[in-house]
């Protein structure tokens, strides 16, 4: 009789917990069962529970791709249970569109994660970079402007004929602006850095990538490219205050490619010309010359003719960059923060581009009673880096100018690049005085001198409250804005561009605002579940750009706005603005079924009226089989799942009425309005993009080996395609709704424990993508659309063809193939750019990361492979045109081109090395079949090498832990057929820049070191 009222009351005891990852991320839907028996529960969204169960029970805690873990109750009522990665190591909570927290065993499409602990210790000042490799079907390529400089990131291939390819990254649900500019073509130009390079890798807490329009369908238009998902670090509760320090040290080692050769000096024909940029003169014996200085004093001097085989090694210096950062973090039940200042300084290969960046990251999570909670965090960023590189061709380009220097210059000589003339001015020392295109290096580094200071706000604040336990509201304001300020100084004598100098200001202000609410569902009936989200939101996009232009200077190198030759202001602005409603709802049946689905109307403030609002959708559909059926043992978790999705896209800015340019003329004329040449459009419809994806998981043996294959197939319609319009019509360009575009493919993922026991293990990964792309249709008039063309190339876009097609001047041929040479014995060439020398996409991409541990000691390594595509090289059109490529030796006393004169007959006319490659290279007119390369690229990419220090050695200290890794990034090519340089450096990062490389700065091999210490 008294046993069991006893005992029932002990039954009754109420067990309450949160549950986390190792992130410290909630984990919702966590089975919770008392062992032995059929009771049990969930945890809800976010990570809580409560369970009812009696001391001595056992609580088992059992997630798909976690460990298990067994907790008995005792006299504690509250927990806090940590759920460590399995043997297949899955982070299998994964942040999904619109900041939603969903279970990866649910989800419908693919998405993969990057492991965040290896960007802080193989650092990359741009933290795009470090996904290189890591994603299955993310393709990376970076600019060529040095410290600061913007990365390409796509996934699954190109869809947009001519607007925006890249992948949209969001950070705390914020979207992130990531426009860079810079150059589309060989002919480069000047860009102002992506908005990811301004992300502090330490503040990092999670990487998700979300690929395809299923997974990115709530966002809408803006991540029909897919989205990369970041969340950052927020507070704990804890005992005292968290403190976290880290160090990191890197080593920029210019690793020269290139081939130069250092038998032959300045001149032509083989003899000497003081004032030629070519190396076709006579040997370098050491004769005494007369020098090519026009400086006054060293009129009538002579030098040695010799080779200085090191000029290029030694103009350029290893690159530095040092990284100290401090995090502290604490708080108790209702409230929590987190602190985060960072210091980045960096140097360049070109020793005075330098980065000087500051972070600072605020973050307060707080809880008023049980059912309002408050999140908000504001990210400073300042950012200063001096001399900027310019891309490509682009006369300021200072790698253009010391990778054209003939090799009988000497640097130190060299370095005398200005004098004094006798009227008192200060003018370049060059050895072709005025020359269109050329400059001393050394004038280039010092006379152009960019100033860009960047100054960024990201921030947010979200508040929720519970309604019931069943449903809860969020309300969120979110922020982006940044502004650049650049200053820019180019000293009089500049040849070309700025032959009387210039001083150049420029102001932008980008901001984007995001006001949102959602509602949270989620609840359990029987074998019933259902979770579901409902909500709206605002963009709003303003944009200002101020310029002033001083035209060249009154008064030499007095860089004042006032001392202007023909100067002008311009000012664009750009608003837009976006509204929204959307809804998703994820319906399970027995934890082993899940259909999801999504819904999202827009309406656009750049879309016509009648076509201003547009719906779209997702459905997908979710089974795991291993909980519907009874398979094998060996497999231990098995799911298939398939999606179909529309995202759509709207226009830019203005291009529905006629707009009309103001401005001030130079003195004595005033003001003037013209009307611009842009065609409006009637009837502009929204984009649509609509996918379908399938795919399998498969893990077998305990987990400890995983398996994740994709099939995705995709069309994007009504594309927005500006036409060029004739002449006569009075009018430049013209938007259309045309083109139709699809990208096809697979994307597979093997994860595996190859060895585990107590001390050492060893996991490897191995990613694969490939994506086939086709242009359905351009427009019912048109086959064909140029993206960009240069001096050397022309990138298309072909109906009936893969995105990206390239096309350039090549040999005359007959109809057996046969190179045609003219009277001379000279390889006749198109005069136009109209042979096809391939496609400049790759045909797959695919990585190996091994992971290795023994006791408290590992070691990664990452081999990344880019196959297939092709790329030209600017550079070495110009390089092989003025003779100083080493194959440009080969020749020089004479040789017959294999091929026949155009009656069919065998060429038997000898030419020189001199006269072959200054007919197929230089700069107006290179012949680029001769200069186009396969793309293809196998490299080690990243190694790691690292020490957990054992507790021991700081046991009566204040420091918690502490690591010590060691890190090398491109460090060798296995294989690269590209001729003399990286493949993946581009001129630019728009869609025309894939597969062009111009006057790129030597690829770097970089080493570094990073220390953490917590406290």
């Amino acid at each position: 009789m008294i046993v069991a009222p006893v005992f029932a009351q002990e039954r009754n005891k109420t067990v309450t917990g949160v549950i986390t990852d190792e992130q410290k991320l909630p984990l919702p839907g966590v089975s919770i069962a008392i062992n032995g028996s059929g009771n049990g529960t969930q945890s809800d969204l976010d990570g809580k529970f409560k369970i009812q169960a009696a001391t001595g029970d056992q609580l088992v805690f059992s997630f798909i791709g976690l460990e298990n873990k067994t907790i008995t109750v005792g006299n504690t009522t509250e927990l806090h249970i940590v759920l460590q990665s399995s043997s297949i190591g899955l982070k299998d909570v994964v942040v999904t569109a619109l900041g939603i927290t969903k279970n990866k065993k649910n989800l419908t499409y693919s998405t993969q994660a990057v492991e965040v602990k290896d960007l802080t210790k193989a650092r990359e000042l741009n933290v795009a970079n470090s996904l290189s490799g890591k994603v299955a079907g993310i393709e990376i390529t970076r600019g060529s402007s040095g410290l600061g400089g913007s990365t390409r990131v796509t996934l699954r291939g190109d869809r947009s004929i001519s607007g925006n390819n890249q992948a949209l990254f969001v950070i705390d649900g914020v979207p992130l602006d990531n426009s860079g500019g810079g150059g589309t073509t060989s002919s480069g130009g000047r860009e102002y850095g992506d908005g990811i390079s301004s992300v502090n890798p330490e503040d990092i807490e999670s990487i998700n990538v979300l690929k395809g329009a299923s997974a990115t369908a709530l966002y809408g238009s803006r991540a029909a490219n897919g989205a990369v998902i970041i969340t950052t670090k927020k507070g704990a509760s804890k005992k005292g205050l968290g403190i976290n320090y880290s160090f990191g040290s890197q080593l920029d080692m210019p690793n020269l490619m290139q081939d130069y050769q250092n038998e032959y000096g300045q001149g032509n024909n083989g003899l000497y010309n003081r004032s030629s940029e070519q190396g076709w003169g006579p040997k370098l014996d050491g004769r005494q010359v007369a020098t090519w200085s026009n400086a006054p004093e060293d009129a009538g001097k002579t030098y040695a003719f010799v080779a200085n085989p090191d000029n290029i090694k030694n103009f350029y210096s290893p690159g530095t960059s040092f990284v100290n950062s401090l995090a502290l973090n604490g708080g108790n039940e209702t409230t929590q923060g987190y602190f985060s200042y960072t210091n980045t300084n960096a140097k360049g290969i070109v020793d005075n581009n330098t980065l000087l960046r500051n972070n600072f990251n605020v973050r307060l999570n707080s809880k008023f009673g049980q059912r309002i909670s408050l999140d908000t965090k504001v990210t400073y960023l300042n950012e200063v880096i001096d001399n900027r590189q310019t891309t490509g061709g682009d006369f300021l380009n200072v790698n253009r100018q010391i990778l054209r220097m003939p090799s009988n210059i000497s640097l130190e000589d060299a370095q005398k690049y200005s004098y004094v003339n006798s009227a008192g001015s200060i003018r370049q020392n060059y050895w072709n005085p005025g020359t269109n295109g050329g400059q001393n290096p050394y004038w280039g580094k010092n006379n152009y001198t960019p100033v860009d200071e960047r100054n960024r706000i990201i921030g947010f604040a979200a508040l929720n409250y519970k309604i019931i336990p069943e449903l809860n509201f969020t309300i969120r304001t979110g922020m982006d804005r940044h502004t650049d300020d650049v200053e820019i100084k180019i000293h009089t004598d500049t040849y070309t561009v700025a032959p009387k100098g210039n001083y150049v200001i420029e102001h932008r202000d980008i901001m984007e605002l995001n006001h949102d609410f959602l509602f949270n569902f989620d609840k359990r009936i029987n074998d019933f579940s259902i979770t579901a989200n409902a909500g709206g939101g605002v963009q709003k996009n303003k944009a200002t750009t101020l310029i002033t232009n001083n035209g060249g200077l009154v008064i030499e190198n007095l860089f004042t706005t006032g001392n202007a030759v023909a100067g002008t202001f311009s000012r664009a602005l750009s608003e837009r603005e976006k509204q929204s409603l959307y809804a998703t709802t994820d319906l399970g049946y027995k934890d082993f079924m899940t259909l999801s689905l999504t819904a999202r109307n827009d309406w656009s403030s750049t879309l016509p009226k009648e076509n201003n609002s547009y719906f779209f959708g997702s459905a997908g559909l979710n089974v795991i089989l291993t909980e519907a059926f009874k398979l094998p043992s060996f497999i231990s978790f098995a799911k298939i799942r398939g999606s179909i999705a529309q995202t759509g896209n709207d226009a830019p800015p203005y291009i529905l009425s006629q707009t009309y340019t103001s401005g001030v003329g130079v003195p004595p004329s005033g003001l003037f309005v013209f009307r611009d040449g842009l065609l409006p459009i009637d009837g502009l419809k929204p984009e649509i993009t609509t996918s379908q994806e399938a795919g399998i998981d498969l893990r077998v043996l305990d987990n400890r080996i995983g398996v994740e294959f994709t099939w995705f197939n995709g069309n994007s319609k009504n594309q927005l395609v500006q036409l060029t319009m004739p002449a006569a019509s009075g009018w430049g360009a013209q938007y259309i709704n045309a083109g139709n575009v699809q990208n096809k493919g697979i994307e597979f993922t093997v994860n595996g424990k190859i060895i585990k026991t107590n001390d050492l293990k060893w996991d490897l990964t191995v990613n694969y993508a490939e994506t086939k792309n086709k242009v359905i249709e351009i427009s019912p008039t048109l086959n064909e659309f140029v993206l960009g063309s240069d001096f050397m190339n022309t990138v298309k876009v072909i109906k009936g063809k893969p995105y990206g097609e390239l096309y350039t001047r090549g040999f005359v041929r007959d109809a057996s193939g046969n190179i045609i040479v003219d009277a001379n014995g000279l390889p006749t060439t198109t005069s136009a750019q109209s042979v096809y020398v391939g496609n400049t996409r790759p045909k797959w991409t695919g990585s190996v990361m091994n992971k290795v541990a023994y006791k408290d000691f590992y070691l990664s390594f990452l081999v990344s492979a880019r196959i297939g595509g092709v790329v030209s090289s600017y550079t070495n059109a110009n390089n092989y045109g003025d003779g100083l490529a080493a194959e440009t030796l080969e020749g020089r006393g004479g040789f017959v081109v294999d091929g026949v004169f155009a009656d069919g007959t065998k060429n038997n006319k000898s030419i020189t090395a001199e006269q072959y490659w200054t007919k197929l290279g230089g700069r107006n007119a290179p012949t680029g079949e001769v200069f186009t390369y396969s793309a293809t690229n196998v490299r080690l990419r990243e190694v790691v090498l690292g020490w957990d220090v054992p507790k021991s050695f700081f046991s009566k200290t204040p420091i918690q832990s502490a690591n010590l890794s060691f890190s090398g990034r491109n460090l060798f090519f296995i294989k690269n057929n590209a001729k003399g340089f990286d493949p993946e450096v581009l001129a630019g990062n728009a869609n025309s820049s894939v597969g062009l490389e111009s006057f790129a700065p030597p690829v770097s091999r970089s080493f570094g070191v990073n220390l953490n210490l917590s406290f």
